[in-house]
C-alpha cells in the first residue's frame, strides 16, 4: 500500500472513531456508563449491519470523485458533529442533579 493511501485509510478510521465517540458521549452523560453500554454497542452494530445489508442488496459504491469530495469536506463535518455532541453533553451535564 502506498504511503498516501495509508494516510487516507488512517484518517478515515480516525474520523469514524471520532463520530462514534461523539454519538456515545451524550448518552453516557445522560444515562451513565453502565446503562449506556447497550447504546454504545448499538452505535457500532447498527451502521455495520446497515452497511452489510446495503452491500448484499447490490448498492453501487460511490465513484472516486465522490469519495474525494467527502474526504475534502470531512473536517468541517467532523467539527460540526463534535461541536453538536459537546454542546449537547454540556447541556445534559448542566441540567443534571448531582
Amino acid at each position: 500500500m502506498e504511503r498516501k493511501e495509508l494516510l487516507i485509510v488512517t484518517y478515515v478510521i480516525f474520523a469514524i472513531s471520532l463520530v462514534f465517540v461523539s454519538v456515545i458521549f451524550p448518552f453516557i452523560y445522560k444515562f451513565g456508563v453502565e446503562k449506556s453500554r447497550i447504546i454504545s454497542i448499538a452505535v457500532v452494530a447498527v451502521p455495520t449491519m446497515l452497511g452489510y445489508v446495503l452491500y448484499e442488496m447490490g448498492l453501487q459504491l460511490p465513484i472516486k470523485n465522490q469519495l474525494f469530495f467527502v474526504l475534502r469536506i470531512s473536517p468541517l463535518i467532523l467539527f460540526l458533529i463534535i461541536f453538536c455532541s459537546a454542546s449537547l453533553s454540556y447541556r445534559i451535564y448542566k441540567n443534571k442533579d448531582i
